[in-house]
């Protein structure tokens, strides 16, 4: 039977350890779920081994931030078009040195 009035006796070295499991419970389910989503990916990623090429068919721009490219592929003899979304365009630009030409006439004229 409980009595009235019963004393609980729980240490600094109980709380710390009851503090200490509730945080820590929570980190290691999320990181066996981060090991279990990682090895899963890495599973599909390795199995697919096809390689699809497609040619961009025209450019999208619906913002002013980014562009979209339409590729279109062709898989087991169907269309399908894919829209690319790209925040920023990488240019790559090579300056010569600038060359004056010399003009000359030889003897013949």
């Amino acid at each position: 039977m409980i009595k009235d009035k019963e004393e609980i006796n729980i240490s600094e070295s109980h709380i710390s350890l009851l503090v200490t499991g509730s945080a820590a419970l929570p980190s290691l389910i999320l990181i066996v779920i981060g090991i279990l989503i990682h090895y899963l990916q890495t599973k599909k990623f390795s199995s697919c081994t096809a390689e699809t090429k497609g040619t961009i068919i025209r450019n999208e721009s619906p913002g002013l931030e980014y562009i979209c490219p339409v590729v279109q592929y062709i898989v087991d003899g169907k269309k399908h078009d894919a829209r690319k979304k790209f925040y920023g365009l990488k240019t790559k630009s090579i300056s010569l040195p600038n060359v004056k030409p010399e003009l000359y006439e030889d003897e013949k004229g």
